[in-house]
């Protein structure tokens, strides 16, 4: 029997165990995640996390036979065998020591938090309350299952919420949701009262009680700030209208006698691994000076940094980046350089108000294109560049050779055009080598505002679905791009083909329904410009300003013949004022017609109009100061309805002074289109007064592109080392080392900027993830070079860098990466806290497989060497591991302190909080088998390399599952590039199986 219970004892004690116990948590953590959308997140929770038995798939409909499923143990399950586990292992292993008080802490946190699970699952009970506006009650409603046809539970309150007021607010002129708020007082019931646990509101109509307006205790709750009394905790969740109109507050609610238990236990693992982290950093950096630089012998060897070769670096870095965007327009008669270089910079610096907040033109022009072709400027082919570069008189081809070469067909209003102006194209930065040219933003902008006819000739539209290019009319080559008249004259066949999308989620897309939904975006992006600054619908050869005159003079007319009708109805009593001016003299009904016909235009334009170019009423006038934040700015529509009380009716200076813009740049006059530039710059001044600044900031940060030009410089830092190893250049290494640094130091820079200019920490959205990763990965690669010496560390900066960059550059085509934030992520603390922290821990995992895949990489080439010119390579790793889980770990516990006091619950098994949550088991299994030797070294190298599917999976993988409180959208064809990455680790992977290519090794040369 003694025998039996030490074999019994060794088994819960043994690592083995804890390695499976943990694989066994990730196998169900990721079941349960990819379960979610087809069956819900509270099914999932009770079978797979809160359950002793959790056979796979959940629903029979999906098991084969309907019966035949995978048996695996519940969370519960899992949860009590690693209790027991530890608690053994503790038992077998854990000698007290100074040395380990880390590792003390991380054990005894993970017993807190599995007791907290427990206690949560057992205890908390999770309610929700509805209350009308001006109504109150008394009671809380438990929700029962899904699908279930009883009615949702009473639950009585010792005291009764009365909602005053409930506040929903969008972000300006967007359906981006600012604020939820409810405004409410606290009645608390008298004690002698019985509590009514079934009491409906005080009266029928959810009126309030008979109290004073002023009784009891006023209090406000909204995202991110609850409500806790008397053993609850309310908080915003949601709100509706009745028929009447007036809105109810939806709370839900929360009472949780355990919620103190995951604070104890992310403070004791915190803390234990930030010192158990710090030891090893110390103990490992004592035994590389003990020992000397065995990274250097490993390597290329210490090499000695000397003046030159950081003066040469920094110079090219510095030169690089000063590269500009374009090399500036061709100025063929003084004319069209001044237009390009000048005139359409300084209207890309004008503020337009678009997606919720103020922003410079230029950036609404770079985001519409980016939606539109994926890049910042138009590029025209090289005939195309001659039609629309050039004047028709300096064509050296005939005009119909030339419109079969370029296959654009010119009407004779748009040849005159060119002939007076020709399009502004320049010599873009990835165009400087061929006969091609493009066309800046802002520039193409203003051709798209107020030349439209011309600007519908151009290449745009990217389509990359042969399906789509099918509808459209095929053209040769993979990507096609099409010019707006081309997408108009199919626009019937699309808008049918798309018809099904209404009835579909995103994520249920056919890959031509997605190429169909993108389009839809990119055709809103153009209309958005078209319609933004000018009428977009003007008679061929009109400018906007005649058009203005015309509708000045009806509304005066109109104006002055209803006065004339009022002042004679005077001299008839009980005769009622008309609200419309009836046919006189001098506004017979031709002018009502006209006017009518006006009114139903500009209606219209108000109605679907999305930028913002006219201040709130009364600002940007003489005297006036500037407009308060959040405040809507008038777009065309509203703007040329726009009329200040007492005033005579007139269109506000803005709008004629786009007119004279307009008319400026049709005839090619440079002067008059730089004095409309100039009055227009001029008459936004008073408005934009606080934000001034940071909008010029944001025009300079775009044409600096400086994200653009760092990806550039990190594939040369890539190719310096590899330059450096092929040559075995020990000063080049240096070189590579000093130019990564200076390239770091513009990524930060960016970084900063970006910061500066949205007001916000730096990490946001999904795009700001990826410049943040890649800058994090790039500072870790770079403080192991300091370490190593050999070029390993600048070369794993600089392929992370790169590729990061790439990604990042790919999601800033879904729109504006500046954008609003939505209410519930509106919360500075925790977006630099939660969010910046776990972005960082994606770094430290993508770094420690880069670094482990050159490990695999040199041990398969044969160049690896004996067992202690290994162990720098893979200390790295094991640092990396620790570096990332820390971080991962941290950023996951802040991120359920938010839930907790965004939403009412620590933990919720949400796909983004699975995906977390995997991250971070993935990096215990790796210590875990380290620590024991479960695994060699090789092994341990392709266990880290699997680290970058998981990050990977938890990053973006579950946002293409688009369930949960943290699904933040994906690009397109998201699915496609994910598998293609996890496909190549796996490959990597495989190949380490492969023996060496060579028997030698560098230590037996």
């Amino acid at each position: 029997m003694k025998d039996v219970s030490q074999r019994l004892f060794r088994f819960l004690a043994s690592p083995w165990l804890t390695a499976g116990l943990l694989a066994l948590c990730m196998v169900i953590v990721f079941l349960g995640t990819i379960e979610q959308p087809a069956n819900g997140l509270r099914p999932v929770q009770q079978h797979y996390f809160e359950g002793w038995y959790a056979p796979w798939p959940l629903s029979a409909r999906e098991r084969p036979w309907g019966w035949l499923a995978l048996p695996l143990p519940g969370g519960f399950s899992l949860g009590v065998l690693l209790l027991a586990n530890l608690l053994c292992a503790a038992a077998r292993y854990f000698r007290l020591s100074w040395g380990k008080a880390g590792m003390l802490l991380i054990h005894l946190g993970f017993l807190v938090l599995l007791a907290g699970g427990f206690a949560i699952a057992a205890l908390q009970e999770e309610f929700h309350m509805e209350i009308q506006e001006g109504g109150a009650c008394d009671y809380l409603l438990r929700s029962t299952a899904p699908g279930s046809p009883e009615s949702p539970e009473r639950v009585p309150l010792p005291f009764t919420l009365r909602l005053d007021k409930f506040t929903h607010e969008f972000h300006p002129g967007s359906s981006i949701p600012k604020n939820y708020a409810s405004r409410l007082r606290i009645l608390e019931k008298p004690a002698a009262a019985p509590v009514q646990g079934g009491a409906a509101p005080a009266s029928p109509d959810g009126a309030a009680p008979a109290v004073a307006a002023d009784a009891g205790r006023a209090v406000e709750i909204r995202m991110n700030a609850p409500l806790r009394h008397g053993g609850f905790s309310f908080f915003q969740s949601s709100y509706k209208h009745a028929p009447d109109g007036r809105p109810s507050t939806i709370l839900q609610v929360v009472r949780n006698p355990g919620w103190a238990l995951p604070y104890v236990a992310f403070y004791l693992m915190g803390a234990g691994m930030l010192l158990q982290f710090l030891t090893d950093l110390l103990r490992f950096l004592a035994r590389r000076g003990g020992t000397g630089n065995g990274a250097a012998k490993a390597g290329l060897g210490k090499s000695p940094v000397g003046k030159a070769s950081k003066a040469a670096a920094i110079l090219c870095a510095t030169a690089l980046a000063a590269l500009p965007a374009s090399a500036g327009a061709e100025g063929r008669d003084g004319m069209d350089a001044r237009l390009s270089a000048g005139i359409s910079s300084e209207f890309g610096r004008l503020p337009v108000q678009h997606n919720g907040r103020l922003q410079p033109a230029d950036s609404l022009a770079r985001n519409a294109l980016f939606l539109i072709r994926g890049r910042q400027s138009v590029a025209f082919p090289e005939a195309a560049a001659v039609m629309f570069g050039t004047r028709p008189s300096q064509w050296t081809l005939p005009t119909a050779q030339m419109e079969r070469e370029t296959g654009v067909r010119l009407g004779p209003a748009e040849l005159a055009m060119l002939e007076r102006f020709p399009v502004p194209l320049e010599k873009g930065f990835l165009t400087i080598f061929n006969g091609s040219k493009s066309l800046p933003a802002s520039a193409w902008m203003l051709e798209v505002a107020f030349r439209p006819a011309l600007a519908a000739h151009f290449p745009l539209f990217r389509v990359e679905n042969a399906e789509v290019r099918d509808l459209l009319g095929q053209k040769p080559g993979a990507i096609a791009h099409y010019s707006w008249n081309e997408i108009s004259l199919a626009w019937e066949k699309i808008q049918k083909a798309a018809a099904p999308l209404d009835e579909k989620k995103p994520r249920d897309y056919t890959a031509f329904e997605h190429g169909l939904a993108k389009l839809f975006s990119a055709v809103q992006a153009y209309s958005a410009i078209a319609g933004a600054f000018a009428p977009p619908d003007l008679p061929e050869g009109r400018l906007p300003n005649e058009e203005y005159a015309e509708w000045v003079a009806l509304n005066r007319a109109a104006l002055a013949a209803r006065d004339a009708t009022r002042a004679s109805n005077t001299q008839r009593p009980g005769a009622p004022p008309p609200l419309l001016a009836l046919p006189s003299p001098r506004f017979g009904q031709r002018e009502m017609v006209l006017l009518s016909r006006f009114l139903k235009r500009y209606d219209s334009f108000e109605r679907e109009g999305t930028v913002g170019i006219l201040p709130p009423d009364g600002h940007g006038r003489a005297g006036a100061g500037a407009p308060e934040d959040g405040e809507r700015w008038e777009n065309l529509g509203g703007a040329l309805k726009h009329r200040h009380p007492g005033e005579e009716f007139k269109v506000p200076a803005p709008l004629r002074l786009h007119g004279d813009l307009a008319a400026a740049w049709n005839a090619g006059d440079a002067g008059a289109a730089a004095k409309a530039v100039a009055a227009l710059t001029e008459a936004f001044q008073p408005a934009t007064t606080r934000t001034g600044p940071r909008l010029h900031a944001e025009a300079l940060f775009n044409r600096a592109e400086p994200f653009f030009k760092t990806l550039i410089l990190y594939g040369v830092v890539f190719a310096l080392v590899c330059a450096a190893w092929v040559t075995r250049g020990r000063r080049l290494v240096a070189v590579a080392f000093w130019t990564a640094l200076a390239v770091l130091l513009l990524h930060t820079a960016a970084i900063g900027a970006r910061m500066w200019i949205q007001g916000r920490p730096p990490v946001t959205n999904l795009y700001s993830t990826a410049i943040v990763v890649s800058w994090g990965a790039v500072v870790l690669g770079l403080a192991v070079e300091r370490l190593m010496k050999n070029g390993m560390g600048t070369a794993a900066a600089a392929v992370a860098g790169f590729a990061s960059l790439i990604l990042a550059h790919n999601l800033a085509m879904n729109g504006d990466t500046l954008g609003m934030m939505q209410a519930v992520l509106d919360d500075n603390f925790w977006l630099a806290t939660h969010v910046v922290t776990i972005t960082l821990g994606y770094s430290g995992m993508f770094a420690a497989g880069l670094f482990a895949i050159f490990w695999l990489l040199r041990r398969l080439s044969g160049r690896m060497g004996a067992r202690e010119q290994e162990d720098p390579l893979g200390r790295v790793v094991h640092g990396m591991v620790c570096f990332a889980l820390l971080l991962s770990f941290a950023g996951t516990m802040l991120g359920g302190l938010w839930a907790d006091k965004s939403w009412g619950r620590f933990w919720g098994w949400d796909p983004k909080e699975n995906g977390a949550l995997l991250v971070v088991l993935w990096c215990v299994v790796f210590l875990h088998a380290r620590a024991f030797r479960l695994l060699g070294d090789a092994g341990l190298m392709r266990l880290a390399v699997g680290g970058n599917i998981v990050t990977a999976a938890s990053w973006f993988g579950t946002n293409l599952l688009s369930t949960g409180l943290h699904s933040y959208g994906f690009s397109q064809g998201g699915f496609f590039w994910l598998s293609a990455f996890w496909l190549s680790q796996l490959a990597l992977v495989g190949l380490s199986f492969l023996p060496p290519l060579r028997k030698t090794c560098r230590g037996a040369e």
